[in-house]
This record gives structure tokens, C-alpha cells and sequence, in this order.
């Protein structure tokens, strides 16, 4: 099975365990699962509404 998916924070490991215990379908799914949720966060992370944290004052100075 090839595939030209690219999951952040999955690695080959993880992805052959659920290959080989699951299956090719599970293994698809949730790829999919991951990709509609860093998805989802990046759209979140774009919204005008959004406001990065703040970092604090540097006191070493």
C-alpha cells in the first residue's frame, strides 16, 4: 500500500501498528480523522478572532 498522506505527529511506527493490527481502512480513517483536525486548528489559528498568548515581560534586563 503507497500512500502520499503526511500526518503531523505520526510516524512510520505508529502508522504500521495500526496497518498491521487494524488494517488499511482503520489506518485511513484515521489519517483523515488527523487531517480534519489539524484542519480545524488551522482555521481556528487563522480567525481575526484569535489572540496568540502573549508572552512575558523579559525581567532580565
Amino acid at each position: 500500500m503507497q500512500t502520499s498522506w503526511i500526518v503531523h505527529g505520526a510516524t512510520e511506527e505508529w502508522a504500521l501498528k495500526i496497518l498491521e493490527s487494524q488494517g488499511a481502512q482503520a489506518l485511513e480513517e484515521k489519517i483523515k480523522a488527523d487531517l480534519a483536525t489539524h484542519a480545524a486548528l488551522g482555521k481556528a489559528l487563522l480567525h481575526p478572532a484569535y489572540q496568540p498568548p502573549v508572552p512575558p515581560p523579559n525581567s532580565a534586563g
